[in-house]
């Protein structure tokens, strides 16, 4: 590396060269130094012809060199007058005493000691800049991470980096001092044209055109391009220290799964990186511990280096004593103005770190750009009492690829200094692949500074090329500064100067807050547009306590890819005192509104409109996001959902969210949060008086999660509406990594369901809910469900994350009702628990007390009360063992034939239902005591037997037990000799159906008029009544047995029939199936009676048996009815009679044959 370097001025190109002085080269040359800020160079000439020198009043010196122009030599003075002023065609300096050493370099020629680098590497692995996309299962979005690029990964040799050499002072100093063009004073006006397209290169205490006093004035109207920096200066006695890092590979390591890995070349790193994503990706590596594995695969070394820039005392030091002073093309004092004409541009390099810039502004002065200034370094800059505008036009960096200086086009940095754009300012990303210095920003405001933007900054004015330094900033406002952007200011993020689409990258922001900044008021607009991708409206990170407020808007359309990074209207990161009183709108993909976090404070009482591209899209957008402990954001404004999936307010991981005021959530699509609290410790705090409803489709108000709580009261704050179809009120889901469950206690609040199918609460995934005794729950709207305990958790894309949790509890003691159809009271389902001690009672349609479905077990001791074919319990299951425990007493009431109200359903071969307790009372028509299908199992105690309406009462056709499918099972625990009673007109005791079972010793009566003891139907189904059963046939027309539908029964010799009631008959078999409804659904089926007992009765009109529509009966057993009169042995009614054998005596008639397809047929008896 060649140790002096100097610039010349590229007439083809007409940019600034940066080439070595100890070369012979005299065409165009490129530095191979690259990422050193302006470093001291040496300036070639220049030679131009000024055309303008006719119309001047003042000619400059042709050729202006530090020689014959240090101190304020050749400067003309302009007083009182207006004048032109031409200026050089030549301006020119030497070097500025400044040169740059690689480190071995440094040390051969005395510079410094210290380690030798040779043969040591450095590895280039760039900022994360890369992008990749994980399922969020937290918000059920992807998350954006950035990672190291393995692309961009590069090896070189240590010590060889643009910002790795050593400084020193030459032998020789050849720059500009003191050197000025031209002073206005005394209400003097200088026009100045400057004739040389290049003006350079190093100077100290240089204001080139100078206005100085009240009514002065100095106006630049040329095209000048420059490289504007400061000559070389001692500092701290000339002694200065440098740290060069020198890296290589870990060779063995291991990850954190205990895997091992071989790293010993940059291969090897490429590879170990994409083995980092790729566990990112599949989620067994967390982003949290992406670093530190990386960085297992590199051991860095400091080099740390004494630099002595006299070289020990060779170089003499006095060209450099002296300070840099103020440098500036235009400057403007005590009370002057200094202005660059609509004519007039500056371009290339200007002085910046403090020491100047493009047009100062000093003592009161006024400096002001209305023509075109395109740079690097400091365009404007004002500083104490002073004052900056641009009404023309500045683009902040220009795109130059030779250093690493940033750009930033308006500075007041002083007290009083003012700095007010009325133009448009451009800000380009930094694309160079070294660092640069800062970052470029249009203005920079501190120390008492005050900043006012009325017109336009964009600050992607074109793409980022290189994300890893392409960060762009609107407004920095640090210590002390204060900013206004007006009514009439707009500040763009991700949209070109001509308004298209141009990418951002990661970080950009319109307004960066500093600690200890004065106020920031945002009136305007401010525009995250399509291009904008991890980007920030209004930012204030580590800022302590701030006065910042929206009171304009905030607008996110961020659309970058597929997958952007999250984009932020505010955000407040370690950070208090930020408020949003305008208006935020959150559209665009993977964008907030609001974000707030490590212990940060935001209020809001503006307005927060959330839209966005739907949840198709992978992403949701949020109004308000608070993350970490002591983070807080207080809404009393109002956020308002529009975008599908759309999410209110997100708090996680110890966030909390105050809702005061007005504050509300208000919905505007489906599958939206309002509130969605994540972690433990993260709240939700409601004192405010707004309304609380999630009014649109499959909506969540609230969504707790992962260890957080939900605490509800009887103050009217913490009254719940859920009006939105099939929506909810309250969801909590899942655990925290630690094990603690996600908890919802209502206390003595009020959830009104007025949306159809809308749900109060959902415990789900390991969660435990409470609703209190003196909760109360409105449920007044068809299919509303109070609360639903399920054992499988999901993230917030409905996803299944955590299948049948067995810990999930619920625990109600509400007291339910409603007069809604097809509402449920309570859902246990996947291995949840369910307990409810409330009553319950619904006069609807077809509603459930208690649901209990799939693994899960429910205890009920309330009572419940359900009618038109309303059920109290139902239990369904076909896998996982699921039980419902019941002490409550079930009430059934209203309903009809086809449409019966039920007691209890239990269905599934690991289905149980137990009653050990209450009753169950049977008032509604047609009603059924319990109903077993599909091998599921009800056992009944003591008292938990049903209990007919009375006979008269006009309640008839109820049914105690319903049995369907073979297993299913139903077992009643009774006092031995205790006979069941179908006591109800025209009531049953068992209907058992399609396969069903019932055989023994069966003992029952049946007192009701028209009762029957069992109803056997469908193929399959049978009865076997053994000797030792016992039919008490008590009621007036009342039947043992009555068998339909192709089933089948039989009465086993030893078996007794006590016929009493009048017209009271054994057994009917009819070939027709009927249905609940009493309607013909099949004919001919096939029923089959086989009697083998002998029935005897001294009853008067008694029928022992009767056949119907090609129902079979056949008889092996002795009928003798001779003790009465008016009895009938058989009755066929185009029915089947087949008699073998057996005595059938009467008195009255033996077989009564009617119906044309009426069968007899005999083998033996009489």
């Amino acid at each position: 590396m060649n140790k002096i370097y100097k610039v010349i001025w590229n007439h083809t190109t007409q940019k600034w060269d940066v080439v070595s002085e100890l070369t012979s080269c005299r065409k165009k040359c490129k530095s191979t130094r690259l990422g050193i800020a302006l470093s001291a160079m040496v300036l070639g000439g220049a030679i131009a012809i000024n055309c303008n020198n006719a119309m001047a009043d003042v000619i400059l010196s042709p050729d202006w060199r530090p020689g014959t122009n240090n101190s304020g030599v050749g400067a003309a003075t302009v007083s009182g007058k207006t004048e032109y002023i031409t200026g050089p065609n030549v301006v020119q300096s030497g070097g500025s005493g400044l040169i740059w050493m690689t480190v071995e370099q440094a040390i051969l020629n005395g510079y410094t000691t210290g380690d030798n680098l040779s043969g040591l590497i450095y590895v280039n692995t760039g900022e994360k800049t890369k992008t990749i996309t994980v399922k969020d299962e937290v918000t059920g979005a992807y998350q954006t991470l950035q990672v190291f690029d393995t692309d961009s990964f590069s090896q070189r040799d240590a010590g060889t980096g643009g910002n790795e050499t050593i400084p020193g002072f030459s032998g020789t100093a050849d720059f500009f001092n003191a050197t000025r063009f031209v002073t206005a004073n005394n209400g003097g006006t200088a026009i100045l044209d400057v004739g040389s397209p290049a003006i350079g290169n190093f100077f100290k205490n240089t204001q080139l055109a100078v206005a100085d006093g009240e009514g002065s004035s100095v106006v630049w109207n040329s095209v000048n391009d420059f490289y504007f920096q400061p000559g070389a200066t001692m500092q701290g006695g000339g002694v200065t220290q440098k740290i060069i890092d020198s890296m290589k590979y870990a060779g063995t390591i291991t990850d954190w799964a205990g895997k091992v890995h071989h790293i010993n070349s940059l291969d090897d790193l490429k590879q170990y990186n994409q083995y980092l994503i790729k566990s990112l990706e599949d989620k067994t590596l967390s982003y949290k511990q992406y670093d530190a594995e990386f960085n297992k695969a590199l051991i860095v070394t400091k080099h740390n280096y004494n630099v002595d820039m006299t070289a020990g005392g060779r170089i003499d030091s006095t060209p450099y004593k002296e300070n840099v002073g103020l440098l500036a093309v235009l400057h403007a004092t005590n009370n002057a103005r200094a202005i660059l004409g609509k004519t007039g541009k500056l371009t290339g390099v200007l002085p910046a770190y403090g020491n100047g810039g493009g047009i100062v502004a000093t003592n009161g002065g006024t400096g002001v750009n209305e023509g075109v200034i395109d740079a690097i370094g400091t365009e404007m800059i004002a500083y104490q009492d002073s004052t900056i505008v641009n009404d023309g036009t500045l683009f902040v960096w220009d795109n130059n690829d030779k250093y690493a200086l940033q750009a930033e086009g308006m500075v007041a940095g002083s007290n009083g200094s003012s700095a007010i754009n009325n133009g448009v300012i451009n800000i380009r990303p930094f694309k160079n692949a070294f660092a640069p210095e800062g970052i470029n920003t249009a203005i920079v405001v501190s120390n008492g500074g005050m900043a006012t933007n009325k017109g336009t900054i964009n600050i992607t004015a074109d793409a980022s090329t290189n994300d890893n330094n392409g960060k762009t900033r609107g407004v920095n406002v640090g210590a002390g500064g204060s900013f206004i952007n007006s009514a009439f200011g707009s500040i763009n993020v991700g949209i070109a100067e001509d308004k298209t689409a141009t990418h951002s990258a990661v970080g950009s922001v319109a307004i960066e807050v500093q600690n200890g900044a004065n106020k920031v008021v945002n009136e305007g607009t401010i525009f995250l547009g399509r291009g904008a991708q991890g980007n920030y409206g209004i930012l204030a990170k580590d800022a302590g306590s701030v006065d910042v407020v929206n009171k304009g808007t905030i607008t996110i359309d961020g659309y970058d890819s597929d997958a952007p990074a999250l984009n932020v209207g505010m955000l407040a990161n370690n950070s208090s005192g930020m408020k949003n009183s305008g208006i935020i709108n959150v559209n665009g993909l993977n964008s907030t509104g609001l974000q707030v976090i490590n212990a940060g404070q935001l209020n809001s009482d503006g307005t927060i409109n959330v839209g966005g591209e739907g949840i198709s899209s992978g992403f949701r957008n949020y109004g308000a996001w608070v993350e970490g402990a002591r983070s807080n954001v207080n809404v009393s404004g109002k956020i308002n959902l529009s975008g599908t999936g759309a999410v209110g307010v997100f708090a996680k991981d110890g966030g909390s969210l105050t809702l005061s005021g007005n504050g509300a959530v208000l919905f505007g699509s489906s599958d939206q949060i309002g509130f969605y609290v994540y972690g433990k410790d993260s709240a939700i705090h409601n004192t405010g008086s707004g309304v609380m409803d999630v009014s649109t489709e499959n909506s969540t108000l609230f969504r707790i999660a992962s260890g957080a709580t939900f605490q509800g009261t009887a103050d009217a704050s913490s009254a719940l509406t859920a009006s939105g179809k099939n929506s909810y009120a309250l969801i909590a889901t899942g655990k925290s990594d630690g094990g603690v469950a996600s908890t919802v206690t209502s206390g003595g609040m009020t959830i009104n369901l007025t949306g159809e199918g809308a749900t109060a609460t959902l415990i789900e995934g390991g969660a435990q809910g409470t609703i209190e005794s003196n909760a109360i729950i409105n449920m007044d709207n068809a299919s509303a469900i109070a609360g639903i305990a399920d054992g499988n958790g999901y993230d917030i894309s409905g996803k299944l994350i955590n299948p049948k949790d067995k810990t999930t509890l619920l625990t109600a003691g509400a007291q339910l009702s409603s007069t809604q159809d097809k509402v449920t009271g309570y859902i246990a389902r996947n291995g949840a628990t369910l307990n409810n001690t409330g009553n319950i009672i619904f006069t609807g349609k077809n509603t459930v007390g208690v649901r209990v479905e799939e693994g899960a077990v429910g205890t009920n001791s309330g009572n419940i009360t359900v009618q038109d074919g309303g059920v109290g319990l139902i239990a369904n299951a076909t896998q996982d063992v699921t039980t419902i425990n019941n002490s409550g007493n079930l009430v059934l009431k209203g309903g009809d034939n086809a449409n019966r109200t039920t007691g209890i359903k239990a269905s599934g071969t690991t289905t149980t239902v137990n009653m050990t307790a209450g009753t169950i009372s049977l008032q509604g028509q047609g009603a059924i005591g319990v109903e077993a299908s599909n091998k599921g199992t009800v056992n009944l105690d003591g008292s938990a037997v049903p209990n007919f309406a009375s006979d008269g009462s006009g309640i008839t056709d109820q049914i105690a037990f319903r049995i369907i499918g073979d297993g299913a099972t139903i077992k009643t625990n009774i006092a031995p000799g205790t006979l069941l009673d179908a006591s109800g007109e025209r009531s049953v005791l068992f209907r058992i159906e399609d396969g069903a079972k019932q055989a023994g010793s069966l003992l029952m009566k049946t007192s009701g008029t028209g009762s029957r003891g069992i109803w056997a139907t469908g193929k399959g189904s049978n009865v076997l009544a053994e000797a030792g059963s016992d039919f008490q046939i008590l009621g007036a027309q009342a039947q043992g047995l009555y068998v339909t539908g192709g089933a089948t029964a039989t009465l086993k010799q030893g078996a007794s029939v006590n016929l009493v009631g009048d017209g009271a008959v054994v057994a009917e078999v009819d070939g027709n199936e009927y249905a609940l409804d009493g309607s013909i659904t099949q004919t001919n089926t096939g029923s089959v009676i086989t009697n083998e007992a002998d029935i005897s009765s001294p009853l008067n009109n008694a029928k022992g048996f009767i056949t119907r529509n090609q129902g079979l009966l056949i008889n092996s057993g002795n009928i003798d009815f001779t003790a009465g009169t008016d009895n009938i042995g058989v009755w066929v009614d185009n029915g089947r009679f087949e008699n073998t054998g057996s005595r059938i005596a009467v008195n009255g008639v033996a077989l009564f044959v009617e119906g044309a397809q009426s069968q007899i047929t005999s083998t033996g008896g009489d």
